[in-house]
């Protein structure tokens, strides 16, 4: 198995979403496989640290520990998959901070208004544990998906409602991740990734994830097999 250090992956911006009204977003290619191949995170130094916070917060926020069958080994892992060069789907590169994600759904950056700043992170926690139902009908309907940035993205159309909450939610997990980066000496891109490939165990198959394409390193939307 291929070992994969979270430090190596490079500049990963973490992308935020000013959401607002319905939301259509373009087609992208779905890789189909039986599985998506993982690749073990390497956790050294103040990292395990990260991952340490990440596991508690997402069973706080869950309500249970992660379910014994979600397909995972007890380390964190990144699902990639290996899809030729000739045949690249729409993607979501880690180079072009600007565009790629924020683009593919038509949205400008904008900075999130709705997150209170002066938060605690047991504020934000006790928040996101009581959005979570939420955001598990969300991601069970497949009207949105799991960034590696740590952040949901639209799959599909999102009523008003919807939209403003997925902002919400985003913008406390951007508290939440500032909270953890501060207290560990990381990235905001490093926390991030942390937290999602801790919240993979959380998630019910078929739901939308990104996983990272071998051939170019960059990252692709995948349905979860779990």
């Amino acid at each position: 198995m291929l070992r994969f250090s979270i430090p190596s992956v490079g500049v990963v911006c973490v992308l935020t979403l000013g959401l607002a009204g319905c939301i259509r977003t373009h087609s992208d290619v779905v890789i189909h496989q039986p599985k998506p191949m993982v690749v073990d995170v390497n956790l050294s130094g103040t990292l395990t640290l990260v991952v340490k916070n990440a596991r508690d917060d997402m069973q706080y926020i869950a309500g249970h520990a992660p379910p014994k069958a979600a397909g995972l080994s007890a380390n964190p892992t990144i699902p990639v998959v290996d899809i030729p060069p000739t045949t690249q789907p729409t993607t979501t590169s880690t180079s072009s901070p600007s565009s790629s994600l924020l683009q593919a759904h038509g949205l400008d950056p904008v900075i999130f208004a709705d997150a209170n700043p002066s938060a605690g992170k047991s504020a934000i926690l006790r928040q996101l544990r009581a959005d979570y139902p939420k955001v598990r009908a969300l991601l069970d309907r497949h009207l949105v998906g799991e960034a590696h940035t740590g952040y949901m993205v639209p799959r599909a159309h999102l009523s008003a409602r919807q939209a403003r909450f997925v902002n919400q939610d985003n913008a406390l997990r951007r508290e939440l991740y500032q909270a953890v980066a501060a207290e560990t000496g990381r990235s905001m891109a490093q926390v991030g990734l942390s937290y999602y490939v801790v919240r993979l165990r959380y998630l019910a198959k078929g739901v939308w994830v990104q996983a990272k394409n071998q051939a170019n390193g960059q990252w692709v939307w995948i349905r979860w097999h779990g």
